[in-house]
Order: structure tokens, then sequence, then C-alpha cells
């Protein structure tokens, strides 16, 4: 009986492992080809997806900033410190 289990398991494995290879084929077939990219489109789609290129561009941006900040030192400054105070009770000298 064990034998005969084995046969026929084999036989089934036989019949469904073609089917399943003819399958994936057949789906693979109906794929669209892939689009060919020209020179230009290629450059443009790396350097928008580039992360060393756009962390180098926030860092440029980032510098930028930081020399505005301190270009702002320069600039004059008006500041002003008030105080005044008043006394709660008065003062008493008899």
């Amino acid at each position: 009986m064990d034998s005969m289990s084995r046969t026929a398991s084999a036989r089934i494995l036989s019949v469904l492992l073609p089917l399943m290879m003819l399958s994936a084929s057949i789906v693979r077939g109906q794929e669209e080809p892939a689009k060919l990219l020209t020179l230009d489109e290629a450059v443009s789609l790396a350097r928008s997806h580039n992360r060393e290129l756009k962390q180098a561009g926030l860092e440029i941006h980032k510098q930028k900033e930081a020399l505005s900040e301190a270009k702002t030192q320069f600039y004059p400054r008006f500041d002003t410190y008030l105080l005044a105070s008043e006394l709660l009770n008065p003062l008493d000298f008899t």
C-alpha cells in the first residue's frame, strides 16, 4: 500500500510540476516589455532618486542658512534696558 501511494504521488507530481511551470511562463509572457530610457531620462531619474545628492543639497542649504545667520551679526543693533522700582512702604527717617 505504501509503494502504491508513492507511485500515485509521483504521478501527480509529474503532472502538476509541468503545469505550474507552464502557467508561470504564461503569466510572465503577458507582462509589458520594459521601456527603454534615453540617456537624459536615465540621468534625471538617477539624480532624483540619489540619496547622497539629496543629502548634499540639504547640507548646502543648511550652510547657506548658517552664513545668513552669521551676517546678521554685522547689522546695527539697538538694545535698551530699563529698570524701574518703587518702594512699597514710604521711608520714615524720624
